[in-house]
């Protein structure tokens, strides 16, 4: 009995062992990639898939045709986005009806969604920065079920020394499917049933100069008339051939403004005025908003404007400038090459 009991003791060890060892010793089943989605998205997306289970991905930032587009001196960003669990199985998610990423697997605590190693996106001398899930080995039983964090990684360029130009780029990922358990049925080790390993080629990072700054309108500055009538003048001036001028004006606004544009005219109090008079100088021509007979109680007033020429239908505007009377009576009086009478003058006009 002794023996016999023994050998049926061995026997149920060795059970408990198999059950407990082989479900971790097991090879994952690789995931199916497949970039033909129906995500409601103008960015690149694929979906990675077996049976019941996805993850659907949208590469936010990158066009569909692999591009991320990015003025030289910017960041450019990529949101490497699976989004957030759902509990939909793969064959019966409607996929138009969301613009971003999602993912199905299990529906506890019990499953997650994991990687064990760093996500990167280079090519050449371009290396991204990486933050978020891809960064590095994750947490068992962060990213799953239903109530935990989306699975996001975020992925950023300094392009100010990269050269302007097109740079090929390859995307190298790792996602893992997986269920923690135990003998006991509840959360202990980990194990992995799904996984998929890849790179995405043929990413093309287009940096593009940035463009030379529209010079045709400029803005010269301000000025104040001192006598009985107080005025405030904004001076501009324009290398446009007056033969090419449609029209000179003006866009403003009684506030501190710098969104002013003849499309913004009348909403927000943005006004337009357009300039009869004018001076050609020969290379250059001068004009100027002048605002007469401005009373003591709207010295503090700011005033935004920036002047416009209008050339084949297309407005060429200067920087917008803001002052108020104040700011350039103080700007006077403040200036050292400037006479002792003028000043006076103008101090005594804030006085009044």
């Amino acid at each position: 009995m002794k023996k016999s009991f023994k050998k049926a003791i061995a026997v149920l060890l060795t059970m408990l062992m198999v059950f407990a060892i082989s479900p971790f010793s097991a090879l994952a089943d690789t995931l199916e990639f497949s970039d033909s989605t129906s995500i409601n998205t103008e960015d690149y997306s694929f979906i990675l898939s077996l049976g019941n289970d996805f993850i659907a991905n949208v590469l936010e930032g990158v066009s569909k045709d692999k591009t991320i587009t990015v003025t030289k001196g910017e960041t450019a960003t990529v949101v490497f986005n699976a989004g957030e669990y759902t509990s939909s199985n793969y064959p019966d998610v409607d996929f138009s009806a969301q613009a971003t990423g999602s993912y199905h697997y299990g529906d506890s605590n019990v499953y997650c969604i994991a990687t064990d190693q760093a996500f990167t996106l280079t090519g050449g001398d371009v290396t991204a920065t990486v933050s978020g899930f891809g960064a590095g080995s994750t947490g068992n039983g962060v990213y799953g079920g239903s109530y935990t964090s989306a699975v996001s990684t975020t992925f950023e360029i300094d392009t100010t020394d990269i050269e302007a130009g097109s740079h090929d780029l390859s995307l190298s990922f790792k996602y893992q499917m997986k269920k923690g358990r135990n003998i006991f049925g509840s959360v202990g080790s980990w194990s992995t049933s799904h996984e998929y390993v890849g790179t995405i080629d043929g990413i093309k990072l287009v940096v593009e100069e940035a463009a030379e700054p529209d010079t045709t309108t400029t803005a010269l500055g301000s000025s104040i008339r001192v006598n009985e009538k107080p005025g405030l003048r904004f001076g501009f001036s324009t290398t446009a051939a007056e033969e090419e001028v449609e029209e000179y004006g003006f866009v403003y606004a009684y506030a501190d403004k710098q969104d002013l544009t003849v499309e913004g005219v009348g909403t927000d109090g943005v006004k337009q005025l357009v300039a009869t008079n004018k001076i050609n100088h020969g290379d250059y021509t001068t004009f100027n908003l002048v605002f007469v007979e401005v009373p003591s109680e709207s010295f503090d007033t700011q005033v935004s404007a920036r002047a416009y020429v209008k050339i084949d239908g297309v407005y060429h505007y200067s920087e917008v400038k803001t002052y108020s009377f104040r700011q350039v009576a103080e700007q006077i009086i403040a200036d050292p090459s400037i006479d002792s009478t003028t000043k006076d003058a103008v101090q005594d006009l804030l006085n009044a």
